[in-house]
């Protein structure tokens, strides 16, 4: 699915108001300057996503079930090596004192992590957008993200695949939010995208 300059313009622009209110909540969340951005936004089929992953990257992703406007699935996914920094980020010392169930807290740790972004970035999208869209309680999993699409999606599903950039005082960590819906909606979408338009030119 093919965009037009400005309806890829107006999508990353959704897309950085959405990072931006994320980094916020993410600052007081890791106590650290936290900046992100989003490079690169594209709509995709479900076989040309998946060809664009690494398949035998082991990834660490937060999911959640998406209904109302956009009915589907989105994917928060880093590598498995930054789910550690970012753990011992969000829990500081207490991480280092949790020997019994360290992987439970660094689950715990990502999937609030993972709740803030992609949160953050739905609804950003449902009021600009004008529309409804609801999360359901996110999922933690350890597992190569193309494996994950392969088994819950449709080869007719559309991807829309956003790579971000977490910007932190000690290491940039790269990050993808992938949203996974059926191509009419896909097209719904598109086609909505003049109303955040109009309501930037209604700004004073």
């Amino acid at each position: 699915m093919n965009l037009t300059e400005i309806q890829h313009d107006i999508l990353k622009e959704i897309m950085n108001i959405s990072v931006s209110k994320a980094a916020t909540q993410l600052s007081v969340l890791l106590n650290d300057k936290i900046q992100m951005e989003v490079p690169e936004i594209s709509f995709l089929t479900l076989s040309k996503a998946r060809e664009s992953m690494p398949e035998d990257e082991e990834n660490a992703i937060i999911y959640q079930e998406l209904t109302g406007m956009l009915s589907g699935r989105t994917y928060l996914v880093f590598q498995g090596k930054d789910s550690l920094f970012l753990a011992q980020a969000v829990l500081g010392d207490a991480f280092s004192r949790s020997n019994d169930k360290p992987q439970f807290y660094e689950h715990e740790a990502m999937m609030e992590i993972g709740n803030i972004v992609i949160s953050a970035c739905i609804s950003t999208i449902a009021n600009l957008l004008k529309d409804r869209i609801a999360l359901s309680t996110p999922v933690y999993m350890e597992d190569s993200l193309p494996r994950i699409l392969l088994a819950q999606s449709n080869d007719s599903d559309i991807v829309l695949l956003i790579r971000t950039t977490l910007h932190a005082s000690r290491r940039d960590i790269p990050g993808t939010l992938v949203m996974v819906i059926t191509s009419e909606l896909a097209g719904s979408l598109i086609n909505k995208l003049p109303r955040f338009f109009e309501l930037i030119e209604k700004r004073p």
